[in-house]
């Protein structure tokens, strides 16, 4: 009987080393405070002030990789019928400092330190590292932006970013061919920018700003919502007022019913949540983007149909989400790479919102072509566009691609778990 058991336990020590299935080894799943969503790419904060980004590390031009990661990045990912390097995995960004927000655009991204410094990395042939191309002509890693200007935050869209101070003045920097960057231009080849933080022009005094692919808005002091850059035929006026011409570099305030506490910019429309958390969206509306229940344009706000209160609202590509104060997330706009996490993908516009399925609640969402939110729980989840491995959640399995208005390639309708970061060899 004793030997007996001597086997037995001599067998159940040998168990660890059995390869059991997926379902009982699945991995723990990535943390965050925030995290920010650009095009191909995510990055997020965790609560030390960690730093990591995923998704697509080499663009066609090959000026720099893209994740701050250096070259560590040694996936290959199709999308949009090309193969280039990138990361399904999150990985470890080296910053100097602990880090309190990030902002992902198209050939770079920004951190922002808690002692209020910025450091951005990626391509800086238009002045998106916040240096003269003739210093710098692109980083593979987090570099200082060489400016006394101390940020509170910063968000950023397309090739531009931009920021507020302590006391309200808000900055931005690189591409300004349509004014999105305010006053100040710079003559940086085929496109007009700022290669350096530059005041954004005027006397209103900011909380927040957000940055779209041709224009920014900021939430004021007093909770005005006010627009700068495009607002010509493209935009539809979405500047959400009357301008004269199709640009204003100056902020020009925006017609709502009742004072903000954010708004958020997106391609080619914008929205912004009141004080009593009725939201209102503007611009183009033809995939449903502004979620009033059509799909034409408007130049004014129109309110998000519904009657939903929100916390928040985050403007992507055709697409956004808003946060509710009870924590559910509801989407509306394009759905071709299942962008509304319904478990499906059309390329119907989504008019309405629709609430992503399940009891899960969230505090945080950053939308694009892909969205990723932050749950209550501080776990984080991607789900929409993911040609470049933008969900973070490591190779897809049998998923039929998903198709585009011009190409198919890899996505998920329904929101997957993020990956724990690893440090890069």
């Amino acid at each position: 009987m004793r030997r007996t058991l001597q086997a037995a336990v001599a067998c159940l020590t040998l168990l660890p080393s059995l390869h059991f299935p997926a379902a009982a080894q699945a991995p723990s799943q990535a943390r965050f405070v925030s995290m920010s969503v650009g095009p191909g790419r995510a990055c997020g904060v965790d609560e030390a002030g960690g730093l990591a980004c995923w998704g697509q590390d080499a663009d066609g031009f090959a000026r720099a990789p893209l994740l701050g990661a250096g070259d560590a990045a040694r996936d290959q990912c199709t999308a949009y019928d090309k193969t280039l390097r990138c990361s399904r995995t999150p990985l470890r960004v080296s910053v100097p400092a602990a880090v309190k927000e990030v902002a992902v655009g198209n050939m770079h991204a920004c951190a922002l330190a808690m002692d209020g410094r910025v450091y951005c990395w990626g391509d800086n042939s238009d002045g998106m590292l916040g240096a003269p191309q003739r210093v710098l002509r692109a980083s593979a890693t987090p570099r200082l932006v060489e400016t006394p200007v101390r940020f509170t935050m910063i968000a950023g869209w397309h090739d531009t970013t931009c920021g507020t101070t302590g006391d309200g003045v808000a900055y931005c920097w690189g591409l300004n061919d349509h004014a999105q960057g305010g006053a100040r231009t710079e003559d940086c080849g085929i496109y007009k920018c700022i290669q350096s933080p530059a005041p954004v022009g005027g006397s209103v005094r900011f909380t927040r700003v957000s940055v779209g692919e041709y224009r920014a808005c900021g939430v004021s002091t007093d909770g005005g919502a006010y627009c700068w850059g495009m607002a010509g035929p493209l935009s539809l006026g979405s500047l959400g007022a009357a301008v004269a011409g199709e640009e204003s570099a100056s902020p020009v305030r925006v017609a709502l019913p009742e004072p903000v506490t954010g708004v958020s910019v997106g391609s080619y429309h914008a929205c912004a949540v009141g004080r009593s958390g009725q939201a209102w969206c503007w611009g183009e509306g033809g995939f449903g983007d502004l979620g009033n229940g059509a799909t034409g344009a408007s130049v004014t706000p129109a309110p998000i149909a519904g009657g939903h209160r929100f916390a928040m609202v985050s403007a992507g590509a055709r697409v956004s989400c808003g946060l509710d104060t009870d924590g559910f997330l509801w989407c509306w706009g394009r759905n071709n790479w299942g962008q509304l996490g319904a478990g499906q993908t059309d390329m119907q516009g989504h008019a309405a919102p629709v609430r992503v399925p399940g009891d899960r609640r969230y505090r945080s969402v950053s939308v694009h072509e892909a969205v990723c939110a932050v749950d209550v729980e501080g776990k984080a989840w991607c789900w929409g566009a993911n040609g470049w491995g933008e969900t973070g959640s490591g190779p897809l399995g049998s998923e039929p691609p998903c198709l585009s208005a011009v190409v198919r390639a890899a996505c998920s309708s329904r929101p997957l778990p993020v990956l724990p970061p690893i440090v890069p060899r």
